[in-house]
């Protein structure tokens, strides 16, 4: 029919302005925009179209080149030819492409923290070997991206990770070379990082502030719009206010005095730049007693605020905060019991204002600490002295035995499980690494890695995880460092037996007995970076025993108590391997046998070693070796760990060491010294505080306290 006709010459049209007009391009097309286009083209051609001599017609009619019409035709041949639909058609990189390499380090580095959520491993491709034509991939944990993409961009763009991008990219048609724009950003992301989904061990300071700022932010926009705020009541402070919220870079520069170069905590050529903690803290340098208009502050920054008749008006409007759920009374006593839940609340816009700044008074000085705190963690992994180890370890959720078959209400057997992850010998080696990402070409490339091994100090249920626990996995992992043997548990490595320790039981079938050869026997110092959990790491018993480290082994204990809330480390990520072991053995139909020690014999021959060799990576975490360990609860009980008592103050302090060799004092009072911040400055490195770069800093001096035996 003529309407027939009409709309068969409308989608020619419409086909036509597609290819001419929405896919026109100035420049090379994405690999999406080719497939996108090729697509199109190819499903309004015929099979053979030119065979049929209609080739140049239909060139013609779409406005199509000759290169675009034959490629679609050969895909709709192959397309008919296979059945199998379509073949996403992957384009030639750019002979100038860019080295993402700074970009992959600031998205470990700056962009992302460990998922506490999914503790989940990731294959990522590394490239093709030259040699035998096999991918290679590498395991790295998942990881959370730190904000959305345009506000990481942002962050990017800023640091000196985008300098040496721009750096790697000068060419003579480019002298001053270029910063990726977002799409590339996006692109260079490690597969292993992924956005936020449903979170747990949140921290409740920083959730507050980052989730209510962007969209405060909008309803701000909003409510001012485009009108000159001069003019306002606050003295345009509403104006600048809307502009401090759109990130927290902008809010950090509204309200504090801006950020310190402080060189004497440099990493490289990367400059580390921190607000002055006493700005942080409330104590401004700049206030005086009869002067604080050039002082910073939340509480002096904020004050105008409330004179503006639109921020701080009784109108109604809505944020989140934490709040107290009821969860049902305790059977024992009958008191009622309460947990926190992150949920919308509404008031007026007066109240928010108070209920932000109370909140940004606690965040500042906290962020403050947790910044100061991952610039500390780098340093001492990359600045330690070479017979200094470092040592992450927590206690991981206990660990349910898998079986094949579980009867109706049947109960498993669980396995507390404290997860120790050390690392030694740094050192930086030469080896094969692609040229640029993805590339075949492999060049020599010095790359900075230590042996790391991981400890797995398995132990029935019925002890609870505390510090006396903790301290005999630690015993046991730096009497194996320096000696080759361990003094309380049965540890297991290679199918080996570590000599020394529990064998109480015979040496299990396909084991044999190890020799003892200590592998860092120069060890000296050990770093330990542990959270503030009060009845593992912070408490009198755990502080006595750093005290007391040089005494009991010849090895300086320091201990790095990480940020309130910000207890996350590598030890997360490695726990899930236990678990992965039992599951992958029953799904081969190998199950493990009942008892705990049994269990752990099982697990240390299934999986004996790290999946992926330690020279196949980059990684400065990824591990060398896996041990694994029963401790009864005989063997902890016989462990001398006296309890201790806490000294006055420790709750703010974050840097305690053990300095006396005066094996006289393992019997009583022991002395340690303490200060509320971590420094690992050059002279804090060597272990000489009263030079330390930062000591007119409050809270920066070290300070000696005793510990004192129950």
């Amino acid at each position: 029919t003529s309407k027939d006709a009409e709309t068969a010459k409308m989608m020619l049209q419409a086909a036509k302005a597609w290819v001419k007009g929405v896919m026109k391009t100035t420049g090379r097309r994405s690999d999406e925009d080719r497939n996108a286009l090729l697509a199109g083209i190819s499903a309004l051609m015929p099979k053979g179209l030119f065979e049929l001599k209609r080739g140049r017609s239909a060139m013609r009619a779409l406005g199509l080149s000759h290169a675009i019409t034959r490629q679609a035709v050969d895909a709709r041949q192959d397309l008919e030819d296979r059945s199998k639909g379509w073949q996403r058609v992957h384009t030639s990189p750019h002979c100038d492409r860019l080295d993402t390499t700074p970009i992959d380090k600031w998205w470990h580095e700056q962009g992302s923290v460990p998922d506490n959520d999914n503790k989940h491993k990731i294959s990522v491709f590394l490239g093709v070997d030259e040699d035998t034509n096999e991918e290679k991939y590498t395991i790295h944990y998942r990881r959370l991206q730190a904000g959305n993409d345009k506000d990481a961009w942002e962050l990017f763009a800023k640091s000196d990770y985008a300098k040496q991008c721009q750096e790697k990219s000068k060419t003579e048609k480019c002298p001053l070379g270029t910063i990726p724009q977002l799409k590339a950003f996006v692109q260079a992301r490690c597969p292993c990082i992924k956005k936020r989904g449903v979170g747990e061990c949140d921290c409740d300071i920083c959730t507050t502030i980052h989730s209510n700022l962007y969209p405060y932010h909008q309803q701000v926009l909003k409510w001012i719009g485009d009108g000159d705020t001069s003019t306002c009541a606050c003295g345009g402070a509403c104006g600048k206010w809307a502009e401090a919220t759109q990130s927290m870079d902008a809010l950090y520069g509204f309200l504090f005095c801006p950020a310190e170069h402080l060189k004497d905590y440099d990493i490289g050529d990367t400059p580390f730049k921190i607000i002055p903690k006493s700005c942080a803290t409330g104590n401004c340098k700049h206030a005086t007693p009869f002067d604080t208009s050039k002082a910073c502050g939340v509480a002096l920054r904020m004050a105008p605020l409330y004179k503006c008749p639109v921020l701080a008006s009784d109108e109604d409007v809505r944020w989140k905060q934490w709040q107290p759920r009821y969860t049902g009374d305790n059977k024992e006593t009958g008191v009622a019991m309460y947990q926190s839940e992150f949920v919308p609340t509404r008031g007026s816009r007066r109240k928010f204002l108070e209920f932000f700044q109370d909140k940004l008074g606690f965040y500042a000085e906290h962020h403050w600490r947790v910044e100061w705190t991952t610039q500390s963690l780098r340093r001492v992994e990359l600045y330690r002295p070479p017979n200094t180890a470092v040592l992450h370890c927590d206690f991981a959720s206990q660990l349910a035995i898998q079986r094949q078959h579980l009867q109706t209400c049947g109960r498993r057997e669980y396995l507390n499980n404290c997860v120790g992850v050390i690392g030694y010998d740094l050192r930086e080696v030469q080896l094969m690494r692609p040229k640029v990402k993805y590339s075949k070409e492999r060049v020599p490339t010095p790359v900075q890695q230590q042996h790391v091994d991981c400890f797995f100090g398995f132990s029935p249920p019925g002890h609870k995880p505390d510090a006396r626990y903790y301290n005999t996995v630690y015993q046991d992992m730096i009497s194996y460092l320096k000696t080759g043997a361990v003094r309380h548990g049965e540890w297991f490595y290679n199918k080996q037996r570590l000599r020394g320790g529990d064998h109480s039981l015979p040496l299990p079938q396909g084991f044999t007995e190890m020799d003892p050869s200590a592998p860092f026997p120069r060890l000296d110092e050990v770093i330990e970076e542990l959270d503030g959990c009060a009845c593992q790491f912070a408490c009198g018993t755990q502080y006595r025993a750093v005290a007391t480290g040089l005494m009991e082994q010849g090895v300086v204990r320091r201990q790095l108590k990480l940020a309130e809330k910000h207890g996350k480390n590598v030890c997360d990520g490695v726990s899930n391997i236990p678990g992965t072991v039992l599951r992958s053995a029953i799904a081969a139909d190998r199950a493990p046998p009942p008892g705990s020690r049994e269990t752990v014999v099982f697990m240390a021959r299934e999986h004996p070693t790290p999946s992926v060799p330690k020279a196949d990576t980059n990684g400065m975490w990824n591990l060398s070796g896996i041990f694994y360990g029963h401790i009864s609860h005989k063997v902890i009980e016989a462990c001398h760990v006296p309890e201790a008592t806490t000294f006055t103050g420790t709750r703010k302090c974050h840097d305690f060491v053990g300095l006396s060799c005066d094996k006289a004092l393992l019997d009583g009072d022991a002395p340690i010294h303490a200060r509320h911040d971590f420094c690992f400055c050059s002279p804090c490195g060597k272990r000489k505080f009263i030079d330390c770069k930062f000591r007119r800093r409050a809270g920066a001096t070290m300070k000696k306290h005793s510990t004192k035996i129950k």
